[in-house]
């Protein structure tokens, strides 16, 4: 069955069920009969010129087939790669300390991958971008002097980061260790220069 054919039948049963049949009163004389019989026959020339108009209306107005935007799975790659390389690029790291903003570490974010060290840590792990959201997870490791993080001094911890991208190109949020849930860190990641 195809659209046209569809359609005439959505167009009978509006056409036959939105046309209310007229009741009346039993009818003592012939005249009244015949009356009422010529009536019935304009009521069915009503239908017929209802039932064509709408047929017309809904063969010429409505497509064949409903369009539907296609979504390409290489579009849909090229789409998440353009999300990761906004953010993508060499970043300092910054904790929020007892007073104001912390030099932490230097970052690189590069295809989904977080690479960062100091001089008494390195961190590797990955990182997703939903819109302005962004979320990393990560391994770091302490060596040389350690450094107390979510309120112990441990060698190696594991962190969970989640943060919004503002409109200064900065992505700040928080970090938290799924062992010590209690404590968190606020970060800051800065951009100090692209990949080139």
């Amino acid at each position: 069955m195809n659209g046209e054919e569809e359609n005439k039948e959505v167009v009978e049963e509006i056409v036959a069920t939105d046309v209310p049949e007229e009741t009346s009163a039993p009818q003592a004389d012939e005249g009244n009969a015949k009356k009422e019989k010529k009536g019935k026959k304009g009521k069915k020339g009503k239908k017929k010129r209802d039932k064509d108009m709408a047929e017309e209306i809904f063969v010429t107005d409505s497509p064949e087939e409903p369009s539907f935007p296609q979504v390409d799975e290489a579009e849909a790659q090229e789409e998440e790669k353009k999300r990761k390389l906004s953010v993508e690029g060499i970043r300092k790291v910054e904790v929020m300390g007892p007073y104001e903003w912390e030099e932490f570490a230097t970052a690189i974010l590069q295809n989904g991958r977080y690479f960062e060290a100091s001089a008494d840590h390195y961190s590797a792990g990955s990182y997703d971008v939903n819109g302005k959201v962004f979320t990393m997870d990560l391994q770091l490791h302490q060596h040389g002097k350690l450094r107390t993080l979510f309120g112990e001094k441990e060698k190696q911890v594991s962190v969970r980061f989640e943060g919004k991208i503002k409109k200064n190109d900065k992505i700040v949020g928080k970090a938290i260790s799924p062992r010590h849930k209690k404590y968190d860190l606020r970060l800051r990641l800065s951009r100090l220069s692209d990949l080139d």
